[in-house]
């Protein structure tokens, strides 16, 4: 790590064509953890995938090209960064978008057709359910057409309302 008193730290090389310290009076230390508090750097594979993943976002991936050639020299670097903003942001990063895109597509229709069948399955359960009442209500419909031709009917002279029938009387009651 370079530093001066006004410029904040920045990578140097040891050994290669990276930015040398004791050029311009910077100071080399040991210890520091990296740009942006540790996180932009390729020194695993989570953190090299964030690093690369900022750069195909073409978010601030000049700074960490800087940093690159400060680390390791700028003869090779550009080359890295120019294909993986060629080929990662202009064409991979697109065609994750539109796969998204068409994913969401596909669920939205789903769901849609999930509510039109759930919609189409209460219609036909009603349907079952009022032929059933009006199966119901015809046979007991026929059932009092029969019951009045053989005298089964309550009676309507009836002396009281009471449910208990006087002896020798017999009586239906419909509830």
């Amino acid at each position: 790590m370079a530093t001066l008193e006004n410029e904040r730290p920045a990578p140097c090389a040891q050994a290669g064509n990276g930015r040398r310290c004791l050029l311009n009076g910077t100071e080399c230390r040991s210890g520091w953890a990296g740009p942006n508090f540790g996180i932009t750097h390729f020194d695993n594979f989570g953190f090299a995938m964030l690093t690369v993943f900022q750069s195909i976002t073409m978010e601030g991936w000049t700074d960490v090209l800087y940093w690159v050639n400060d680390a390791i020299g700028n003869e090779w670097p550009w080359l890295y960064f120019v294909t993986l903003i060629l080929i990662g942001s202009f064409f991979v990063l697109n065609l994750v978008l539109g796969v998204l895109s068409g994913e969401f597509t596909k669920e939205r229709e789903k769901a849609k057709s999930r509510g039109e069948f759930q919609k189409l399955r209460e219609t036909q359960q009603l349907d079952e359910d009022l032929k059933g009442y009006m199966e119901w209500i015809t046979q007991a419909e026929v059932l009092e057409n029969d019951q009045e031709g053989k005298g089964l009917l309550p009676l309507t002279e009836a002396d009281t309302d009471s449910l208990i029938g006087k002896e020798g009387e017999s009586r239906v009651v419909y509830y």
